[in-house]
């Protein structure tokens, strides 16, 4: 007869709650005049920039109105940075970029610096972090929550940023996931819109003289060099004006208007 063993009751694991099921939408203009109203702080914080459709009229109109304030401010700001906000100071940003990027993770992290906030930077993740040992998404990103007060998350699968909202308990920027959106990218056109033709002198010849010509960049062969002197081409202006509306969006998302 074989010897009774005794059994150890097994270690019961800690319940975690669960992520958000789904995305805080951008609060429009009255929603957030009535939380004003009421004698809440009428801000964006806690909320996500996951895609174009979050925006409507009200709220892209208070965006631009901060990215003209940023604007105003920067053009008052000496080289040495007298004059600058300070309005983000103590707020930490983690830019995580699985993909290259130039322009976009450049212009978020100089609009943070810009408002008094630091930034904690990965570039390339996807072959210089935890990810290439096989790390999920998700983990990474309550890793990094943990550092930061708001991620900015470029990443080259489609949805990956409403995963990264879902799983974070701090404000997320999507700035381009695969071949999903890139909303802050769509946010930049308030001052013009763009064509899918290559703009080159014989197009400047025929264009009106109050046409406004514009690209996301970078360009390719869309538009050639010899465009670059015509006061009509704008696009290196709205890489700044990219700038402004970053720090508009960052400072609305960390302590509102």
């Amino acid at each position: 007869m074989a010897a009774a063993r005794a059994t150890l009751p097994l270690p019961r694991l800690p319940v975690h709650p669960s992520p958000r099921s789904h995305l805080k939408p951008f609060p429009s203009l009255s929603a957030r005049r009535s939380s004003a109203a009421a004698g809440v702080a009428a801000s964006l914080r806690l909320g996500d920039v996951i895609e174009a459709q979050q925006f409507d009229r009200g709220a892209l109109t208070e965006i631009f109105e901060v990215a003209r304030e940023m604007d105003a401010l920067e053009r008052g700001t000496t080289c040495r940075g007298a004059g600058r906000s300070r309005v983000l100071e103590g707020y930490l940003m983690a830019t995580l970029f699985y993909e290259p990027s130039t322009r976009t993770r450049l212009s978020f992290e100089a609009a943070m610096r810009r408002l008094g906030g630091e930034v904690l930077t990965t570039e390339n993740a996807r072959e210089f972090s935890s990810a290439a040992k096989g790390e999920t998404l998700e983990d990474t990103i309550r890793t990094v929550e943990g550092y930061s007060d708001i991620i900015v998350l470029r990443h080259f699968e489609s949805g990956a940023a409403r995963r990264a909202a879902a799983t974070a308990d701090i404000p997320v920027i999507n700035a381009g996931d695969g071949p999903g959106q890139h909303p802050t990218q769509r946010i930049d056109l308030y001052e013009a819109a763009r064509g899918k033709y290559i703009v080159d002198k014989k197009v400047l010849d025929v264009l009106p003289k109050h046409a406004v010509i514009m690209h996301p960049l970078p360009r390719l062969d869309e538009i050639t060099v010899d465009v670059d002197s015509d006061p009509r081409a704008a696009y290196f202006r709205q890489a700044k004006n990219g700038l402004y509306i970053r720090m508009a969006l960052l400072k609305l998302l960390l302590v509102g208007r």
